[in-house]
């Protein structure tokens, strides 16, 4: 895909995976413009490195779906 390599550099620079630290990125925008593409790009990309693994996408709209659950309930 176009500009993908130019995220998954930024996002490996992020990570820093030689480090023994925890790292965490959130990444975060309006609806439609790749997010979820890019993390599962580099999901993809970092997996096989990992022994357990899981991609966890589209969390909310899961929940909602699962649960019954919309933006007015507490």
């Amino acid at each position: 895909m176009v500009g993908m390599e130019a995220h998954l550099r930024k996002l490996n620079s992020l990570l820093c995976l030689e480090c023994d630290d925890v790292k965490m990125i959130g990444i975060w925008g309006p609806a439609g413009i790749g997010k979820t593409t890019i993390a599962r790009a580099l999901y993809n990309q970092l997996s096989s490195s990992f022994q357990l693994k899981c991609f966890m996408g589209n969390l909310k709209g899961s929940l909602k779906s699962i649960m019954g659950v919309d933006d007015y309930e507490s």
